[in-house]
Order: structure tokens, then C-alpha cells, then sequence
């Protein structure tokens, strides 16, 4: 469809919508009092599909009742459904999570509200699970449905995933078999760019929080805007405590994921680059803030504090040099001429953050307190019932 306003007919919101991983609870259901940890949803945007704007802005968000196990950083969302018939999709049969509750959605400014549900039935029985992966990106997985309010419409999308590592807007699936009618685009994002996630203790609070990010394409099966890109951008913070020194890591580990997006658009030329090198250097610098906090926590007491120093002298230096870099790249997205090495010093800029990430990750083993061995692959509900 080109042209004019582009509108999403139901079948399509419930096949994008899911994409969103934000689920609703049924109005007037009453969940399980909440128990364990409380995920709060923050905000955030959903892009696209393809020519679909205004970019579609997502409300806030309270997930409750979660058990997490802080010094395994995984866990899952208790199932919860009192029965009633309000806890029921329209078939009156499926159940929703009614621990989770985000809101309502209007995709592109339209009228009529996407509702997202967590439901059983799948391969996570109604749960949200929780895990870091083998590069430490934070990951969500849930079983989703949508209901727009009757039997036949509803779709549900099983073990549905964000992260919060760094995705690109991929092209449409039209444009990758060499097809016309493709959208290279997701909203106001263009194909190629990218949407960086994070995760760690950002607002210095001592709690966990952070940013989950998705960029897949609409199915080809979908019936309107069939291939086309969109992405996913969502805030949140929870009442995890997280240790300033793990914390720390967690943001530097995050950092190096963000190496191939910025290397990629230097040697592209594209636009996007500066914004990443803005984001990484105040990644850098709230890491070094959490290093300095660590060094008055316990564990690290028994590190010499000239071997502390150093670390900090060292991400000083490093958030120096990327914030020259990145106003060499804000330079050269106005068109004003650089350095010829400019993607030599950003590799360098890598390979340093790459030994401090080392330096960092062996000091919190030497104090005994460092993050635990990541899950790889997928987690299933009863595997993490189990380890409670």
C-alpha cells in the first residue's frame, strides 16, 4: 500500500503488536496479590511497520510478582489467573498472565487499541522469563496473544524475545529475494540503522535497569505490509539490587557490543554513527562512576587501591578519546573533513575498552564477587521453576 495514510486492519496489529513484548491485563481482573521482584516498563517506541507513523510511543508498565535470583540474574514472571471470566481471552478458554499489565497500544496514531496479554498454552506456561545470554544481554522471552475482542481474530506468538544488546532495522523481505513493493523502512527509522539496548545500573540508583530492543521484519503472510521493517524500543527498571562493580561490567560488556554498529556505519558513512559514539561514551563514563562507588564497597576493600586507580585513570583516558571521536564524527555527519584513521582510532578505542572490560571482570573475581556464568540458549519455565 503507497500513498495517503497507511492503516493497520486487525490481522496485522496482532501480528506485529506481539513484537512489541508488552502484554495487558484484562480490565477489571484482579491479579495475585505480587510477591518477589516488581519489573517496571518505562516508556519507549514501537517503529513501523514500514511507512506506519507517527512512530507509535508505548505507555508505562508494572510487571509483578517475579521471581528473580540476584546472584544468578535469571528467573521468570509467576503465572498468575484468578478464573474469572474477565482473566479469559475472547475464545473463553486461553488464560492471561494477570501479573503483567502495560497498557494499551495505537499503532501509528490510529484509533482503535492494540491489547497485548501474556498467556499459557505455550512453551512458558503463561511465565516471562528472564536470563543473560553468553554476551550478557539481558533477555525477555514470553509466550504473547492478542484479542481484539473476538474468538477468530485472536494471535498468539510463542516464546517471543527482546535483549538489550544493539539490532539494525533489517531490509524488507521483498528487497532481500530482489522483489519490488518493498518498505525500507521502519517509522521514522530508515533500513540499516540502528537500535542500541543496555543494560546495568544506569540511573545509580542500585538497582538493575535498562533498555530492551527487537528489529524483526512483518511476516509475508501478513495482509498488508507484508516484509516489512519494524523495531522495537523499551525502557525499564526493576528493584533488583545490582553491586556498583557488577553493574560496572555489565555496562562495559555492553559497550563492546556496540563495536560493530559504530564500525559499520563509519565505513557506510552514514549518519548514525555520531549518536552511537555519544552513546557509548556515556556508557563509559557512568561505568567509571560505578568503579569509583565499588572501590568503598566490601568485596573490594581487599584490592589495593593503586590497582583501582589505575582502572579509573585508564576509563578516564578511554571516555576522553571517545568523546574526541565522537565530536569527529558529529564533524563528519555535517560534511566537515577528519582524520583519515578515524575508524583506525575507533578499532583502537575497541581494543582498549576490550582489555579495561578484562581488567574489570578479573577484579571482581579477585574480590569474589563477580557475575555469574551466563545461560546459553534458551530457558524454559519449568528449568527455572526449579532452581527456586
Amino acid at each position: 500500500m503507497r500513498g495517503g495514510a497507511v492503516r493497520l486492519g486487525a490481522p496485522l496489529c496482532a501480528a506485529l503488536a506481539v513484537m512489541i513484548l508488552t502484554a495487558r491485563v484484562v480490565p477489571g481482573a484482579e491479579a495475585t496479590p505480587a510477591a518477589g521482584h516488581t519489573f517496571f516498563l518505562e516508556g519507549g517506541y514501537f517503529y513501523g511497520p514500514g511507512p506506519i507513523v507517527p512512530d507509535t510511543e508505548l505507555p508505562h508498565g508494572r510487571l509483578s510478582n517475579i521471581k528473580f535470583d540476584p546472584k544468578l540474574l535469571r528467573g521468570y514472571c509467576e503465572f498468575a489467573n484468578d478464573g474469572s471470566k474477565s482473566a479469559l481471552l475472547s475464545d473463553l478458554k486461553t488464560r492471561v498472565n494477570q501479573n503483567i499489565e502495560a497498557g494499551r497500544l495505537l499503532i501509528g496514531g490510529g484509533t482503535s487499541p492494540v491489547l497485548l496479554t501474556a498467556v499459557d498454552g505455550g512453551p512458558h506456561h503463561g511465565t516471562e522469563q528472564y536470563y543473560f545470554d553468553e554476551e550478557y544481554r539481558f533477555v525477555w522471552r514470553v509466550d504473547i496473544a492478542l484479542d481484539p475482542g473476538f474468538a477468530e481474530g485472536i494471535i498468539r506468538l510463542d516464546d517471543f524475545a527482546l535483549n538489550t544488546g544493539v539490532v539494525r532495522i533489517g531490509s524488507s523481505l521483498q528487497f532481500r529475494a530482489g522483489q519490488p513493493g518493498g518498505y525500507e523502512q521502519a517509522g521514522s527509522l530508515k533500513s540499516g540503522e540502528y537500535l542500541a539496548g543496555r543494560v546495568g545500573d544506569f540511573d545509580q540508583d542500585g538497582f538493575l535497569d535498562g533498555i530492551l530492543v527487537a528489529a524483526p521484519n512483518v511476516p509475508l503472510a501478513a495482509d498488508m505490509l507484508p516484509g516489512a521493517p519494524v523495531g522495537n524500543r523499551r525502557g525499564f527498571r526493576t528493584d533488583v539490587p545490582i553491586a556498583a562493580q557488577l553493574s560496572a561490567e555489565l555496562m562495559l560488556r555492553g559497550a563492546l557490543q556496540m563495536r560493530e554498529a559504530i564500525a559499520t556505519t563509519v565505513s557506510e558513512s552514514t549518519p548514525g554513527a555520531a549518536p552511537l559514539m555519544r552513546d557509548l561514551t556515556e556508557r563509559v563514563r557512568l561505568s567509571t562512576a560505578r568503579v569509583a562507588a565499588a572501590a568503598a564497597d566490601e568485596p573490594w576493600r581487599r584490592v589495593p587501591a593503586h590497582v583501582v586507580n589505575r582502572l579509573l585513570e585508564q576509563l578516564e583516558r578511554l571516555r576522553v578519546d571517545v568523546t574526541s571521536l565522537s565530536g569527529l564524527l558529529d564533524a563528519a555527519a555535517a560534511g566537515q573533513p577528519t582524520k583519515p584513521d578515524l575508524a583506525a582510532q575507533i578499532d583502537q578505542s575497541f581494543d582498549r575498552l576490550k582489555a579495561l572490560t578484562d581488567a574489570l571482570a578479573a577484579l571482581n573475581a579477585r574480590s569474589g564477587k563477580s557475575l555469574p556464568s551466563p545461560s546459553a540458549g534458551r530457558v524454559d519455565a519449568e528449568p527455572v521453576r526449579k532452581s527456586y
